[in-house]
């Protein structure tokens, strides 16, 4: 009966502590889209309310005018479709080498694959930024494609390696 108690405890404590997580993913998001039916006078008013008190959708006309989502929205499926396909491709064939290829210096080679992981961002900045200006690369997709394959190549043969 105690293995019970501890049990259901134990879950009850789980349950709650996933609970007050998904409020905290959730809550920014839901705030962010409530507040999209919000005049600019409400946004700007203190305290901010969390429910509109006179929803209106004027902000979605001014948005359409302002933002031309047809580029951004091709732009990010260029993108993303780009580098989420190269990095596949590429990290297939890595691990796929990795995983029956015999050669030398292949524990080397992936324990630096792995550390490259921990490597921040910020450190390589610098050097792509320098390569890019010689090559001509600074704002063209084939530029971010290169840049974000990179980014996502080590994860992508680790999930294929494994």
């Amino acid at each position: 009966m105690m293995i019970h108690q501890r049990r259901r405890l134990r879950n009850a404590l789980l349950y709650t502590l996933l609970v007050v997580v998904l409020v905290g993913l959730v809550f920014p998001v839901l705030f962010m889209a409530l507040t999209s039916f919000k005049s600019v006078a409400e946004v700007n008013r203190i305290p901010a309310t969390i429910i509109p008190r006179y929803p209106t959708l004027e902000n979605y006309p001014y948005m359409a005018r302002a933002w031309d989502f047809g580029l951004t929205l091709r732009n990010t499926f260029i993108l993303a479709g780009g580098s989420g396909l190269a990095a596949t491709v590429l990290g297939a064939m890595a691990a796929y080498a990795f995983s029956r290829g015999t050669f030398r210096g292949r524990t080397f080679m992936y324990g630096l694959l792995v550390a490259s992981m921990a490597v921040p961002a910020m450190v390589t900045l610098g050097p792509i930024f320098i390569a890019y200006l010689q090559f001509n690369l600074l704002d063209t997709h084939i530029g971010l494609i290169l840049v974000f394959t990179a980014g996502g190549m080590p994860l992508a043969t680790l999930l294929q390696f494994a």
